[in-house]
């Protein structure tokens, strides 16, 4: 987790350690209810994770094992669509109210593949 370029590897290497450490990384954790991902396998039994049952899916998002636009290849049209947050907005659009499903399935594919199209 260290660039080989650090003029203080030692010092940055150690840094880190501390940082996750339960004392110093549980209230960082806590404090973003979950937004960030946990890096640590022992920071799944945080208890920000039983604090609102809406985050409790995002606590195993690093064990997740698939890449944007899985099952096709790594690409700049992947991430763009993901930085694009054309999934986000299909889901927001049906829970707002504001598209049926498959309306807002057809937005998303519209949109991915004008991105695939364009990259």
């Amino acid at each position: 987790m260290v660039f080989k370029h650090t003029k203080y590897p030692n010092a940055a290497k150690e840094y880190i350690r501390f940082m996750l450490e339960v004392e110093q990384y549980d209230p960082w954790l806590t404090a973003t209810a979950g937004y960030w991902a946990h890096p640590l396998n022992a920071y799944s039994q945080s208890a920000v994770w039983s604090s609102d049952p809406k985050i409790l899916p995002y606590r195993d998002a690093c064990a997740m094992e698939y890449w944007s636009g899985y099952k096709g290849p790594i690409s700049a049209a992947s991430g763009a669509v993901l930085a694009d947050y054309v999934n986000v907005q299909m889901f927001a659009a049906v829970a707002s109210g504001e598209a049926t499903a498959e309306d807002a399935a057809a937005e998303a594919e519209r949109r991915a593949k004008r991105t695939y199209k364009q990259t």
